[in-house]
């Protein structure tokens, strides 16, 4: 198996002799005058962030190759379309990295607090500076770099300790003067998260949860589903 990474960028010229390679099995090394038949390939898996289709019509990705290499296509939504795989990314860069490891461990708190009030609030400023979202949306911006992007920012946060360790609980303040258990700072997240929203699905959004079973799970014990705040009446 050959995997072929930014597809879409590719040359006419390599396209021409991939395609070659896929149809015959035919490959021939640089400065050798003879063509060898390849042996052994059985799989071609190609990505790109690019869309074929619109570069064909541009005729700047040939049909021909399109059709050889199109067989089984899986369309993988950007980060910012589920945003539930941002924490799963973020703890595998933390679990797998041995440098970022020498920094750890990192709570569980720690991460989330990092994602949603650091990582995904300075994309938003940044998506409103450049006018890319409006004031009042709730969507998560484009997601520059994607999976890459997000990897280099935790690095960053690690390394320049931004990604702050906490133990389990209680939590020490975050200015240093009092101390909070895990729920009383959990709850003061996501007030602060379902007053900016609309809709608790749009507040769980922002912190990372896009299942709404799972968040009304999380608001219930904190006494934060809808029913409850009306009843607690308006809160200081």
């Amino acid at each position: 198996m050959i995997f072929l990474d930014e597809i879409g960028e590719a040359s006419q010229k390599f396209q021409a002799a991939l395609l070659r390679v896929i149809d015959n099995r035919e490959v021939q090394r640089v400065g050798d005058p003879h063509i060898r038949m390849l042996t052994g390939l059985k799989k071609v898996v190609c990505a790109t962030a690019k869309d074929l289709e619109e570069e064909m019509k541009a005729k700047t990705f040939r049909e021909d190759l399109f059709h050889r290499i199109s067989g089984l296509t899986i369309y993988c939504e950007p980060l910012e379309k589920r945003p539930e795989d941002i924490r799963l990314l973020v703890r595998h860069f933390l679990a797998t990295d041995p440098e970022l490891q020498q920094s750890g461990p990192f709570s569980e708190y720690a991460v989330d607090y990092w994602i949603t009030w650091v990582y995904l609030a300075e994309r938003y400023a940044e998506a409103l500076i450049s006018g890319e979202t409006e004031p009042q949306s709730m969507e998560i911006p484009p997601l520059k770099g994607h999976i890459r992007g997000l990897r280099e920012h935790v690095r960053r946060a690690v390394l320049e300790d931004k990604l702050t360790k906490y133990e389990e609980a209680p939590f020490e303040d975050r200015w240093g003067a009092l101390n909070y258990t895990k729920e009383e700072i959990e709850r003061y997240d996501w007030t602060i998260a379902l007053d900016g929203c609309p809709l608790q699905k749009d507040a769980g959004r922002l912190m990372g949860i896009d299942d709404k079973k799972k968040v009304s799970k999380i608001l219930e014990p904190l006494g934060l589903m809808k029913k409850q705040r009306k009843k607690q009446g308006p809160q200081a």
